[in-house]
């Protein structure tokens, strides 16, 4: 069972990797974009859908496994129109004539924003976790998507969304699939 104190540690060094993320994801898009809320689940029967995604649209899933001392997968949870959105950024960025295919500038995105949290998860708990390649999925219902994010062991679920300045129904879910052994990390740390 999660002890109060492993919780809270938790959420204020994923807090802190969130913000750092958003910070990341508004310098390579070029947006105005925030960590918004933060919440933590541990447990398969929770609903592990943020709650501004309706179960019907098609969704882009960015996962970058994570592997190391401690195991999990981030995903970066796009829905059609926050993808036209993001992807709209790789042909205004910088000032340069230069750009790269969108599903190369998502798979940028996704690394990039993974490793800002997953740094700062590295660093906080003194521990060597490290990103794999991101891969891109598209998902066509809430239901394919609910049963991808439950079909193996990794019952932590650190949930959070980016809020993007001028665009207020656009809100990337971001979402951290954990081992429970972090929690007995984060525990060490006392």
């Amino acid at each position: 069972m999660m002890v109060r104190n492993e919780k809270m540690i938790i959420q204020e060094i994923f807090e802190r990797g969130y913000q750092h993320a958003a910070k990341s994801f508004s310098s390579l898009t070029g947006l105005e974009i925030k960590s918004g809320g933060l919440n933590i689940e541990l447990g398969s029967n929770t609903e592990h859908l943020p709650d501004e995604m309706p179960v019907e649209k098609t969704f882009t899933l960015l996962s970058t496994k994570l592997f190391g001392d401690a195991k999990g997968e981030s995903i970066l949870i796009l829905n059609e129109r926050e993808r036209r959105l993001i992807s709209a950024q790789n042909l205004s960025i910088s000032g340069t004539s230069v750009s790269i295919g969108e599903t190369s500038f998502l798979l940028e995105l996704a690394n990039i924003v993974s490793a800002s949290v997953t740094t700062e998860v590295s660093d906080e708990l003194d521990l060597n976790i490290y990103g794999g390649v991101p891969s891109l999925l598209e998902i066509n219902d809430g239901n394919r998507l609910r049963n991808y994010l439950h079909r193996d062991q990794l019952t932590l679920f650190i949930k959070g969304y980016f809020d993007i300045e001028g665009y207020k129904e656009v809100k990337p879910a971001f979402v951290f699939r954990m081992s429970e052994e972090i929690l007995e990390m984060a525990g060490r740390t006392n």
